[in-house]
């Protein structure tokens, strides 16, 4: 029990910090958009068709899971494992088109560090790129492109990455596929006439659940073992133990709560961490109240907690500083006025609470 009880922690809290692994369950709202991403990124790798989409939804709602599914299932085909080549450029770190090229030379493992390369315009030297990639001996490789937050690429000088790529993902030399990732539904209204002629319009639209019982079947899968699990007795009473827990009120109460704040997968691997991280040898099984714990602990109030560290003297000059604040109007003050001026004095002598002065307190 005492080493079941360690793998099963290890084994979760390792599931729990991964984006990718959900314990195998796919929820109905997003097996559609996985089929529709794996196709076009097939008919990419296999027929060298270039293609172009969105994906957008909220934050949160496993748009990153998406793509990396689809790039898993990718790498365990036949047909697609060694043809194609991933490209991850994210619009809050490549903030212009230079770091942007500069980022597809890297991952693309070539050199574009000549002066006769940087000198290039913008499209000349995305074209350098791919015919130096078609030379070496990637000839057949497809190039995916995920640009994520792809909103913020809007934002570049002449929106000249997103005109090249999707204008190359037309040509019939280059086979490559973008597909951008952002939260916001205006998205395409923010790209130029230029930039949207080239443009497949594919977009596809991930909502987080929308049901509690959704969410509580991902609950289930998160804390579940899988079958290889090698200690099989402690695994048949784990199960047992979590199916039970799924129908205790408490548990019930703090996952419905987490829920109505947010539906996203993020905050329930969160709720779910304290009482994966509180199994031991002397507590080898969820317990109900582990989960109202970890819910009372992620939404108390954090300035209250701050505020219950502080010594006498400390919350004294907590005061102190907000009554000067008031009457000072605004007017800036130092550290040194509010300890040695004459106002601290008669802010701890002064103000009462009750029949104590601040000082007493």
């Amino acid at each position: 029990m005492t080493t079941g009880a360690a793998a099963a922690e290890t084994l979760l809290r390792n599931r729990l910090f991964s984006d990718l692994d959900d314990g195998g369950y796919v929820p109905e709202n997003k097996k559609e958009v996985l089929g529709t991403v794996q196709q076009v990124l097939e008919r990419t790798i296999v027929e060298s068709e270039g293609n172009s989409l969105l994906i957008i939804g909220p934050r949160g709602c496993g748009k990153t899971w998406v793509m990396d599914s689809v790039f898993r299932t990718l790498q365990g085909d036949r047909r697609c494992k060694d043809n194609y080549i991933r490209v991850y450029l994210n619009g809050l770190v490549h903030t212009d088109d230079r770091l942007a090229l500069l980022e597809i030379a890297r991952q693309l493992n070539i050199d574009s560090d000549n002066e006769e390369h940087t000198s290039m315009s913008f499209s000349a030297a995305l074209d350098y790129l791919l015919a130096a990639l078609r030379s070496g001996s990637g000839a057949n490789q497809s190039v995916i492109f995920v640009l994520d937050e792809f909103d913020l690429f809007a934002s570049h000088k002449n929106q000249s990455l997103l005109y090249n790529l999707l204008d190359i993902s037309q040509s019939s030399h280059n086979p490559i596929a973008v597909v951008g990732l952002t939260c916001r539904l205006d998205v395409v209204e923010l790209l130029e006439k230029r930039v949207k002629s080239r443009f497949s319009h594919r977009q596809l639209l991930l909502f987080p659940h929308s049901e509690f019982r959704d969410y509580a079947t991902l609950a289930q899968s998160l804390l579940s073992l899988p079958i290889n699990f090698k200690q099989r007795q402690f695994r048949h009473e784990w199960q047992k133990n979590i199916q039970k827990l799924l129908q205790n009120a408490k548990v019930l109460q703090a996952l419905q709560q987490q829920f109505r704040l947010s539906a996203d997968v993020r905050s329930l691997k969160t709720l779910l961490l304290l009482p994966v991280s509180r199994l031991s040898p002397t507590h080898p099984q969820l317990a109900p109240s582990d989960f109202s714990l970890s819910l009372e602990l992620i939404h108390r109030d954090s300035l209250g907690a701050v505020m219950k560290g502080l010594s006498v003297l400390e919350l004294c000059l907590l005061v102190a500083v907000r009554q000067i604040s008031e009457l000072s109007c605004g007017e800036p003050f130092n550290f040194e006025m509010v300890y040695c001026g004459k106002q601290w004095s008669s802010l701890l002598v002064t103000p009462r609470y009750g029949n104590h002065s601040i000082l007493q307190l």
